[in-house]
């Protein structure tokens, strides 16, 4: 948690992205990159020397980057939540004779 308040505490987005570098859970990552500093690094490179068909396959990477991050995020933040539910429930209707 410390590492995050000093992520955040940091006056520049780059400074906060090296500090969070071993905060990302491994859940978060996609085949083991951190998605966060990936899409920081496509947005952040100049892209004004750019043609308009780069700029618009790098926004087309960068959102479909986002698109996959969110849902990951969504199933960690959720599906543990949904699990416990789903577990309690099925620990009130199992009878005691039924426990193995």
């Amino acid at each position: 948690m410390a590492q995050i308040k000093s992520a955040i505490a940091d006056p520049t987005f780059a400074g906060g992205m090296r500090k969070l570098a071993g905060a990302i859970p491994v859940e978060l990552m996609i085949d083991g990159k951190n998605v966060l500093a990936l899409l920081f690094g496509a947005i952040s490179t100049g892209v004004h020397g750019l043609s308009d068909k780069e700029c618009l396959e790098r926004a087309e990477t960068v959102r479909e980057a986002l698109e996959q991050f969110a849902a990951r995020l969504d199933y960690v933040l959720k599906e543990p939540a949904k699990l416990r539910k789903t577990v309690g429930k099925l620990e009130k209707i199992s009878l005691p004779s039924r426990e193995v």
